[in-house]
């Protein structure tokens, strides 16, 4: 795909200023090199920017989905105009991009907001992570549909259950789709509950597969957090689910390589200047 890209680029005589890559993690973005993808062993350990910079002669960019999401969401999104906003992306894992006080907020080892990983059953069954118990274990659509096999038995269809198929049965007031839907959004906000008191957002912003589930659980997840945090914390926290027509992950990656590329400039500007 950047191989028809970058020719395609060069035939309408295009200027390409860098890759850029959104991954899930924990991903050490500092070396490009994801350190686990939940339910995808294959990619552990493995530097997403090494492989790309041996092959292409232009800047690699890698950054966590969460993180990118997050940028997006406060470039062109329900972000705008905050400068203490969180983005949660609920796929097959779950992570949190934190955008603190006017920047992005990534950790020691660049993997800050990695929620899914945090213990909400201290003696619950082993991750793939190596601890027991972690969030996305009961709230990622990989949980969710893991329990629809059993609890939907003839209608899973054979095994090809997906995320669309159960909010479907939702919006059909299927009452066994409905409850495991609203479960998963409970579990959820303990999470979300967590980033309330360990950053106080001016915003949260909910993204990723789940809201696919729409308003039966984005309320669940809004009256779950609601009991759960203080209510003059609550009051004062927006929470909204994301609607960028564009995958916001593609969308603040793009944003994340252009922003690179105008920094690169100025610093060229500056140190000619001070040559001169």
């Amino acid at each position: 795909m950047i191989d028809q890209t970058l020719q395609e680029a060069a035939a309408r005589r295009l200027k390409v200023v860098g890759i850029g890559v959104s991954a899930p993690g924990p991903l050490f973005s500092h070396e490009g090199r994801i350190v686990l993808t939940s339910n995808y062993p294959e990619w552990t350990d493995f530097s997403v920017r090494e492989f790309l910079a041996s092959r292409f002669d232009m800047p690699v960019h890698v950054e966590h989905d969460a993180n990118v999401s997050v940028l997006a969401e406060k470039w062109f999104g329900k972000g705008v105009g905050s400068n203490n906003l969180v983005y949660v992306v609920v796929d097959r894992g779950v992570g949190a991009g934190i955008f603190y006080d006017g920047q992005l907020y990534r950790g020691h080892h660049g993997i800050a907001g990695e929620i899914g990983h945090t213990t909400i059953c201290y003696d619950g069954p082993q991750c793939e992570c190596g601890n027991r118990g972690c969030l996305e274990m009961y709230c990622s659509s990989f949980a969710v549909l893991t329990q629809a096999r059993d609890v939907l038995g003839a209608d899973a269809q054979d095994g090809q259950l997906t995320i669309d198929a159960v909010t479907h049965l939702v919006r059909e007031g299927d009452p066994r789709a409905l409850h495991l839907m609203t479960e998963a959004g409970c579990f959820l906000v303990i999470g979300v509950a967590n980033l309330f008191n360990a950053y106080n957002p001016e915003r949260i912003i909910l993204g990723g597969e789940m809201i696919k589930a729409g308003e039966p659980w984005f309320e669940a997840v809004k009256e779950s957090v609601r009991q759960r945090t203080l209510p003059e914390v609550y009051a004062g926290t927006q929470i909204y689910m994301s609607e960028l027509e564009t995958d916001p992950a593609f969308l603040g990656t793009g944003s994340l390589v252009i922003s690179a590329a105008f920094e690169n400039v100025s610093e060229l500007e500056m140190s000619s200047a001070t040559a001169e």
